[in-house]
């Protein structure tokens, strides 16, 4: 059933500019943290609330007789107050918290909230706006618009329309006390939904007992368990438990619904909740919160099922990739806009599906995407970068959208990765990647620079994606010399202990790196390692050069770093992971390093 067809929001929370979102029977709002999507399901909330408060005070008790034209209709002139707390279903400590970064005002002029519903009535859709004005932090008014305030049975049928916001689930109250609806309401619109579980499948099996057989029959079969009747005792507390099956033991015991998992427990509320508000339309926030993946889809199809049965229309904000699969109707909000995805919805559910919300939205943002083989090659490439006094370090030291394509595992310090931000998530194909989002990213570009792994890869460019690759073995290969890692590991040395001493552990550093990099270098041959060393030093650069291009020097020195470590029975000096320290000692760089860092920059600027 479609009640709501579309919703114009403006200057509520996060929308500054109107956004108009269209619904169908059951629609998924999904988008990355603060995108608005619990915004939009408060606004519908705090579009029921006025509408409701102006039908109270206006035509059933009447209060206000001069707001009546001489033909008995009403007019919209006279706003009707609200208190902040009787807005139970969008907590706030002050009203200006509903106005968009709390701007009240324009200058002299008032800013108002404008929440406008179209509805499904009488086979017609018919719009109804509601504004809302500030007063004081505790108090603000609501307006309708004169079409709907001068259409009586319009505002009846909109203030009568059952609209129920549900908050996921918190952690469980220890103790329930029996409360009345009206109290359940509120607890459950100021996000308590923890107090009131027992509450919801005790009025659930008082009043409609065929409901509560069918919620005991499908928690039942969902997770193997059955929940009892709810008992009252005489002190009004609620008691609710479930009967549990020992799997290995094969005994029965009852236990306390707290002694459930929080996923049950939210499966429990969500399902109840449904029940017990049949008809209506059902807003829900984050109905996945607590559920693994397969839980995830389950909650949809239960949903789903239950709204065709029991004529609810249902809305859901959510995180969940999985849920918005099978929805009928999906909306992508970020930043408070709603994203075009055409209506063709398989693209983009592919693209969030396999790779999650965070890459829609990074994609969106900057538009760019640098490929990179793990965080090590990110960190030379930046520090290289800042040696060269090269514009790319700017990029690299802002937010950009990195995507790391190797089994890598990230440091657990935010901090060290440069944060979330620069943090994009891993582990598959370029090209895949890029693939998924081209065509839901208008305008996206992305720059892959790889290592070659000794092989003759030739630089690609199709579709808005360009792969470089280095001649050399990898990007290690450009800052890994003889002499930028000497001089590396005498800046390390104590210098304290006096200059004899950090000669005496600098030479039997050299002769560890002559035994396990050099040696293996020159396919352990001590001739062929004799004669380079003979060379002059113009002619051992080249050879060098020559020799290392196609060898993954970086596993020669991690030998080097593990047998000097051994030989001092101390630490490894150097981790593989901070390679990009010994960028700071190179004294050049091969040309092809700089046109590489241009190709990228020209790119991704």
């Amino acid at each position: 059933m479609i009640y709501i067809k579309r919703i114009e929001v403006n200057n509520f929370k996060i929308f500054h500019d109107r956004t108009e979102l269209d619904f169908d029977e059951n629609t998924v709002i999904i988008g990355p943290n603060n995108s608005g999507k619990t915004s939009i399901i408060q606004a519908l909330a705090m579009w029921h609330f006025g509408v409701q408060t102006f039908f109270d005070s206006k035509l059933e008790q009447d209060k206000i007789s001069k707001t009546y034209k001489a033909k008995g209709k009403l007019t919209s002139a006279t706003g009707i107050g609200i208190n902040r707390l009787d807005i139970a279903q969008v907590p706030m400590s002050d009203t200006r918290q509903l106005w968009n970064k709390a701007n009240i005002r324009k200058g002299s002029v008032n800013e108002k909230i404008s929440i406008s519903v179209s509805l499904n009535y009488n086979n017609e859709i018919k719009e109804c706006k509601v504004e809302f004005k500030y007063f004081k932090s505790e108090l603000l008014y609501v307006y309708l618009s004169d079409d709907l305030a001068n259409e009586p049975n319009l505002l009846a049928y909109a203030a009568n329309l059952k609209i129920n916001l549900l908050y996921p689930m918190s952690g469980l109250a220890t103790e329930e006390t029996l409360l009345q609806e009206g109290a359940i309401r509120k607890q459950i619109g100021a996000g308590r939904t923890a107090n009131v579980l027992r509450n919801i499948c005790y009025a659930l099996h008082s009043s409609q007992e065929d409901d509560w057989k069918y919620l005991v029959n499908l928690i039942d079969k969902m997770f193997n368990i059955s929940l009892n009747e709810p008992q009252l005792l005489a002190s009004a507390d609620i008691i609710l438990e479930y009967n549990y099956t020992d799997p290995i033991k094969k005994t029965e015991k009852d236990l306390s619904i707290m002694q459930a998992g929080r996923g049950q427990q939210q499966m429990i509320l969500i399902i109840a909740f449904v029940l017990w508000k049949k008809s209506s339309i059902l807003l829900i926030d984050e109905p996945d919160a607590h559920l693994e993946i397969l839980r995830q889809n389950q909650v949809l199809d239960v949903l789903k099922e239950m709204s065709v049965k029991y004529n609810n229309q249902i809305i859901i904000a959510t995180h969940s990739e999985v849920i918005m699969n099978d929805c009928d109707k999906l909306i992508f909000l970020i930043d408070g806009k709603k994203v075009n995805i055409g209506e063709d919805t398989k693209p983009i559910k592919s693209a969030l599906r396999d790779y999650g919300i965070e890459h829609y939205y990074k994609a969106q943002i900057h538009k760019r995407i640098l490929y990179v083989e793990g965080t090590t090659d990110k960190s030379i490439l930046k520090a290289i970068s800042e040696k060269l006094d090269h514009p790319l370090a700017g990029i690299l030291n802002n937010r950009i959208f990195i995507y790391y394509t190797q089994n890598i595992h990230p440091s657990n310090s935010l901090i060290e990765n440069g944060g979330l931000d620069n943090q994009s998530g891993y582990f598959y194909n370029h090209k895949k990647h890029f693939q998924a989002l081209s065509p839901v990213v208008d305008g996206l570009k992305g720059v892959a620079i790889l290592d070659s792994d000794g092989s003759n890869k030739i630089d690609e460019e199709s579709g808005g994606l360009t792969v470089l690759f280095w001649s050399d073995y990898e990007i290690e290969n450009y800052i890994i010399k003889p002499q930028s890692v000497f001089s590396f590991v005498e800046s390390e040395f104590d210098k304290t202990e006096g200059p004899l001493f950090t000669l005496v552990r600098l030479n039997s550093f050299k002769d560890c790196f002559n035994t396990h990099f050099m040696l293996p270098l020159f396919k352990n041959n001590p001739l062929a390692l004799s004669q380079f060393n003979d060379l002059p030093k113009e002619l051992q650069n080249e050879l060098y050069k020559s020799q290392a291009s196609s060898v993954k020097t970086s596993k020669l020195l991690e030998d080097v770093f593990d047998a000097f470590a051994d030989r001092e029975k101390g630490q490894i000096l150097l981790k593989k992971a901070d390679y990009y320290r010994i960028t700071h000692h190179c004294n050049s760089f091969d040309i092809e390093v700089k046109t590489k860092l241009d190709k990228l920059f020209n790119i991704l600027s």
